[in-house]
């Protein structure tokens, strides 16, 4: 059996690297050096640091070295943990920076055209530092940059930055532990006047809620729960984060429909949506507890008969089907067809109705009059 014969190596050979193959050292004290050096041959002049920044990006690399940057735009030098200024160097610190800016929001607005309003929104996260949190700071810092920015750039503005951020969900974050509760929350933002705060902060846990109500479900159906334990479950979850029933029955159609494995056939899908429904009437008959909730249905049903076009001819069926289980009522039917539909589908959705409507109407009508007989007798 041959073997493989080695190559030969020459000793002390030099491989040597192609320019582009190799990385290059990560060196933010140099990358703070020239920047600094830059900026102080400005001599503070902020149109002058606009031009050197922008012809200066052709040879800085912003993108690997952004949070230095902004350590130097802002501090005026590389922080270091524990907040301080790094000290390494001939030249480790700036004075033309926002920290030694004039305090008079003139000043900062001339200084955020230089930055150019890149400071993402997420930066704020670095408040969430357990001191910084404890003692107060990070909310109090926090509750001042909400109402600068507020008047600087209005409210909308303010929301929308909080979003893109994802900042949103975790606003609670910011509180000392110990004052974490949803009455604290409303009454530091409420004396602020950043009532837009607290809706946000609503809408916001209102969704998450809705999504955990709609796990909750899919796990109890999945667990093959009686429909009187889900029911409970429901309720219970729903007395705890106040989902009022209205949008509960919509939760429990979207659930139960996205279980069904459709078929793509418009004449069969029919009769597969109400095989499907009538195992879970009993559920939705519960939370059909107002008007409010059996119209909110009629309209979900409505606008998923709409957006999923093989169901289109299943309308009129799966409504029959909530009458007949007395999911819905004679009342909210007509309700619907008179004035409560939405425009999705509308003139389609009235046509296939209009027989049963004018049956309930018909109804209704020989009821009151046998009702006005008996009394007149």
């Amino acid at each position: 059996m041959s073997q493989k014969t080695e190559r030969p190596v020459l000793s002390g050979q030099r491989i040597k690297t192609r320019k582009r193959d190799e990385r290059e050292k990560y060196d933010p004290t140099g990358f703070r050096d020239a920047v600094i050096a830059g900026l102080e041959k400005t001599e503070g002049d902020l149109d002058q640091i606009s031009k050197f920044l922008d012809s200066a990006g052709n040879k800085l690399d912003y993108r690997r070295y952004g949070e230095v940057l902004f350590d130097i735009l802002i501090a005026g030098g590389l922080l270091v943990p524990g907040g301080s200024i790094s000290q390494d160097g001939e030249k480790p610190r700036t004075n033309y920076c926002i920290f030694d800016a004039p305090e008079d929001m003139e000043s900062m607005r001339n200084h955020e055209q230089v930055i150019n309003g890149s400071v993402p929104p997420n930066v704020l996260l670095v408040l969430n530092n357990e001191h910084l949190i404890k003692d107060g700071i990070a909310l109090e810092f926090l509750l001042e940059l909400f109402l600068t920015f507020k008047q600087e750039k209005g409210i909308a503005y303010l929301i929308q930055a909080l979003k893109k951020g994802g900042l949103e969900s975790k606003l609670m974050d910011f509180f000392p532990p110990n004052k974490r509760t949803e009455e604290y929350f409303k009454q530091v933002f409420l004396d602020k006047e950043l009532n837009e705060i607290i809706k946000l902060h609503k809408a916001q846990a209102s969704q998450e809620a809705k999504r955990e109500l709609q796990q909750t479900l899919i796990d109890d159906i999945n667990d093959e729960k009686a429909h009187n334990e889900i029911t409970a479950d429901i309720k219970e979850f729903a007395l705890r984060t106040n989902i009022p029933d209205h949008e509960i029955i919509v939760i429990i159609w979207s659930t139960i429909m996205s279980l069904g494995e459709w078929n793509k056939k418009e004449e069969l899908v029919t009769d597969q949506a109400v095989r499907h429904l009538k195992t879970y009437c009993t559920l939705l008959q519960a939370f059909a507890s107002t008007d409010r909730s059996e119209l909110a249905l009629i309209l979900k049903v409505q606008e998923f008969c709409y957006e999923n076009m093989n169901f289109m001819k299943a309308f009129q069926k799966i409504i029959l089907l909530f009458y007949k289980t007395e999911v819905l009522s004679e009342e909210i039917i007509l309700r619907w067809y008179k004035d409560g539909h939405s425009n999705k589908g509308k003139m389609h959705f009235l046509e296939q109705m209009r027989k049963f409507a004018e049956w309930l109407q018909s109804a209704e009508e020989e009821s009151e009059s046998e009702e006005e007989q008996k009394l007149g007798d």
